[in-house]
């Protein structure tokens, strides 16, 4: 059975760097020009994208972010990309049914240790050389060195995992180049954020089919995300981050709406 790189509880490319045992991987070369790892030969690498089933918009597999990837990535390290769309509400199941049929990508990732450990006892997943690990990605090693231990089993590393960056669900992003052509500040207020966006559409921020905001309907619970100040204030976060009840009693929401 073909063995994965690793399975991770949350991906980062960074380690389709390490070379695996048992793989065709171990015998590509890998050099080194001016401080990049390079593959003498091209290699594929084939890596899981969710599919969340949205109609309308761009593949899962081909898109602005996997091109960005690719060419940001991949090329630089000599690796073609392939990303291998998984059902976001069945993941699991998908994995499991690409691992029996020796199907599954080189990476795999899940939010669930118990399921980690499935794939573990399926046989599916290599060890991770450590010492490669490091010398290959020392960036990615420092950042995540304090929780490698989760990714144990009887002393060998088999999964590693991925630190997400405080930033909750569902937050505002804001085009600042936009904001130069139009003349305006980073908006402070409702009544601004609207009055900004009514700009960004009057002048054309982004060609003759401007759409000023995007927003993606989430459940209530996320509802306040979004009009929060950042950094959030430890104790306003703990008293609003209710995960099922939207917080329309906390004054950034208040004013919002």
């Amino acid at each position: 059975m073909k063995k994965l790189i690793g399975a991770v509880l949350a991906m980062s490319l960074t380690a389709a760097l390490l070379p695996v045992s048992g793989c065709s991987l171990s015998r590509v070369k890998l050099s080194e020009k001016d401080g990049v790892y390079v593959y003498d030969e091209q290699i594929e690498l084939r890596v899981p994208v969710y599919d969340r089933g949205l109609s309308g918009g761009t593949r899962p597999e081909d898109n602005y972010w996997t091109r960005y990837i690719q060419k940001n990535f991949g090329d630089r390290h000599n690796i073609k990309i392939t990303f291998v769309p998984v059902s976001r509400s069945n993941d699991a199941n998908v994995f499991k049914s690409m691992i029996a049929q020796n199907e599954a990508p080189d990476i795999i990732f899940t939010y669930d240790y118990p399921t980690a450990m499935q794939y573990f006892s399926m046989n599916a997943v290599s060890e991770i050389d450590m010492k490669k690990f490091k010398k290959y990605a020392p960036t990615y090693y420092e950042y995540t060195k304090e929780s490698l231990r989760y990714g144990e089993i009887d002393g060998a590393q088999f999964f590693f995992t991925a630190t997400r960056p405080d930033f909750d669900s569902y937050v505002t992003l804001i085009r600042t180049d936009w904001l130069d052509k139009c003349g305006l500040d980073m908006p402070k207020t409702p009544e601004e954020y609207r009055d900004m966006l009514r700009a960004f559409l009057a002048n054309g921020c982004g060609g003759a089919d401007t759409v000023p905001a995007t927003y993606t309907p989430g459940d209530a619970n996320y509802g306040g995300y979004r009009f929060r100040e950042y950094p959030m204030d430890e104790e306003e976060k703990a008293m609003y981050s209710d995960i099922s009840v939207c917080p329309f009693t906390y004054e950034p929401v208040r004013r919002a709406h």
